[in-house]
């Protein structure tokens, strides 16, 4: 078994987390991210979060629809958690290399790098094409459903986290999961 690296280091540019998201996220409160530390070397600023016992998103080996959709509700529940640190959920990557999840704690955590200019309903959307990528066909026509869905009705955080669970008990309801 080839051992992973239990850290993920991104450099920041000037400016990019605001010293009040440093300090939030430094605080060790904030459930939605990983353990975040701060790095400065000469010039350059670093942030390293602590990703020991979750998986990347890159890395993640899926294989029932229900695991699929539990990573999706449970990444847009973390969203909706991030306005109550006072951060933009709006502003959080969810790329491949900034969503994890533990299998034992069935959990996901975001590593927060900031992203300008964007918005929630675009990231989320990102995050379902991400885990289509990695579905089979069935499952991928499920996430593009609840995609449609999510743009079709503009629906809030809130929403989009109960559109999802009542399609979790739905599917396990009728055998799918």
């Amino acid at each position: 078994m080839e051992l992973r690296q239990n850290d993920y280091r991104q450099k920041l540019g000037r400016g990019e987390i605001l010293p009040f998201e440093e300090k939030v996220l430094c605080s060790g409160l904030c459930d939605f991210t990983l353990p975040a530390s701060f790095i400065r070397k000469s010039d350059s600023q670093f942030v390293v979060y602590d990703c020991s016992g979750y998986t990347a998103l890159s890395e993640l080996r899926l294989e029932k629809t229900d695991d699929f959709l539990e990573v999706l509700e449970k990444a847009i529940s973390n969203l909706k958690k991030a306005s109550e640190f006072l951060i933009d959920p709006a502003k959080i990557t969810l790329s491949e290399e900034t969503v994890y999840h533990n299998l034992k704690k069935r959990d996901v955590k975001f590593a927060y790098m900031p992203l300008q200019g964007s918005c929630v309903a675009r990231n989320v959307s990102g995050l379902i094409g991400l885990l289509e990528e990695k579905a089979p066909e069935d499952v991928r026509r499920i996430l593009k459903d609840i995609d449609r869905e999510i743009r079709e009705k503009n629906m809030s955080l809130k929403d989009m986290v109960h559109h999802v669970a009542l399609r979790r008990r739905q599917l396990r309801k009728a055998g799918v999961c």
